[in-house]
């Protein structure tokens, strides 16, 4: 059973949020963006959704999978890394971001990747609950078109094979932004497309280009992140929906999204407190 309440300031959020009980499901509507009926509607008419990956679509992190692939030499030096990219206290910057994705690309390649191994490390890695659903909402061609976008601060490649697992021949409908590595037959030996990268600070250009693709105006999409790192997809006039987990497998991105909902809270149209996708797949169909 979801419960929907409605909340104008950060104060009175803050109040509701720490009111949920672990295993509810609560949508926090920003009042100061529209009523819940408002919401509601906005949802079952929404055209396109654009989505974070790691912690909104997927429950764990692709780095972690991504340092198991690589050679032992290398995983203090990636462990180090990942660290404090996670690190809630720690301002990055988008030259931490590029360098953070170009070193990890580098150990890829010392490591002699194949194809592969990314599809061993992708299959099957923990799909929050209703991702399918709430995709497959938008993908009728004949209402919508195929107006799914993730955006994210990643490998192309993960995702990628993450999708085909996870949706079979629906992966046709997920168009995929993140860095774009290169192969040389089903090894990777020619790095990456640097033109590609993906960081906290084109983020919301790369929204924008989605949307603008596919002819959709910023009040007809959905926007779904989990952190502060998704804050610039966020326009004040899309439908943007911040996902909170009762339980996050990475206790330092939970730090990190806790810090930043002074930040997102005025941004968004609500706030979804739930393990699952769920309520906003049944939101499109009108439940």
């Amino acid at each position: 059973m979801v419960r929907i309440i409605s909340c104008r300031t950060y104060e009175e959020f803050l109040v509701a949020f720490e009111q949920v009980e672990s295993g509810d499901q609560v949508i926090i509507v920003n009042a100061a963006h529209c009523s819940v009926e408002e919401f509601r509607s906005a949802m079952r008419a929404a055209r396109g959704l654009i989505g974070d990956f790691d912690g909104t679509f997927h429950i764990g992190n692709q780095w972690a999978d991504v340092r198991e692939m690589i050679s032992p030499v290398f995983l203090a030096e990636a462990e180090r890394e990942l660290r404090a990219y996670l690190e809630g206290d720690t301002v990055r910057t988008d030259r931490d971001d590029i360098r953070f994705l170009l070193n990890s690309v580098g150990r890829l390649v010392g490591s002699g990747i194949h194809t592969e191994d990314f599809l061993t490390a992708a299959r099957g890695r923990n799909p929050r609950e209703g991702t399918a659903e709430l995709i497959n909402s938008f993908g009728d061609p004949l209402k919508f078109g195929d107006h799914v976008c993730v955006v994210s601060f990643g490998l192309y490649d993960y995702i990628d094979f993450w999708f085909h697992t996870l949706a079979g021949s629906r992966r046709s409908l997920v168009t995929v932004m993140a860095l774009r590595l290169k192969w040389a037959g089903d090894g990777l030996l020619d790095g990456c497309d640097v033109g590609t990268v993906v960081t906290d600070g084109n983020k919301g250009y790369m929204a924008d280009v989605f949307r603008a693709q596919h002819k959709l105006e910023p009040d007809e999409t959905v926007v779904v992140g989990d952190a502060p790192t998704d804050f610039q997809m966020m326009h004040p006039d899309n439908i943007g929906v911040l996902v909170v987990p009762h339980f996050d497998p990475e206790k330092d991105r939970e730090k990190y999204r806790n810090n930043g909902l002074p930040k997102l809270w005025p941004r968004v149209s609500a706030v979804l407190v739930s393990d699952s996708l769920m309520p906003l797949a049944r939101l499109r169909s009108g439940k």
